[in-house]
C-alpha cells in the first residue's frame, strides 16, 4: 500500500514557523533600542539553525532590522561577520554576538 505524503502536517509546520517568526519580530520591536552601533557582529550559522532560522544570514539580519555596511562569510567557523552594524536591538539572539 502506497503511503501518501501528509500535506496537512507540512502546512501546519509552515504556518507555525511563520507565526513564531512574526511573534519574534513583534517582541524584538518592543524590546529594541535602535540606536546601538557595533563595529562588527558575528552570526553563527549553527546557532541560527538550532534556533529555527534556516534563511540566509543576510535575510535574518534584515528580518531583525539590523543595518550593516558589509557582510562576509567565514567558512572556517561556519559563521558570517557583519561590519558597521546599526539599528541593533538591545537584546540579541544567542546566535548573534559582538
Amino acid at each position: 500500500m502506497k503511503k501518501e505524503k501528509d500535506t496537512n502536517t507540512d502546512d501546519l509546520e509552515y504556518f507555525i514557523r511563520g507565526r513564531l517568526k512574526a511573534a519574534l519580530e513583534r517582541s524584538l520591536d518592543s524590546m529594541c533600542v535602535k540606536t546601538i552601533h557595533y563595529e562588527r557582529l558575528f552570526f553563527s550559522m549553527q546557532g541560527a539553525h538550532e534556533a529555527g532560522f534556516t534563511e540566509h544570514p543576510q535575510k535574518v539580519m534584515k528580518m531583525l532590522g539590523i543595518d550593516y555596511v558589509k557582510g562576509e562569510p567565514n567558512t572556517l567557523t561556519d559563521s558570517w561577520i557583519f561590519y558597521e552594524c546599526s539599528n541593533v536591538p538591545e537584546y540579541l539572539p544567542k546566535f548573534l554576538h559582538t
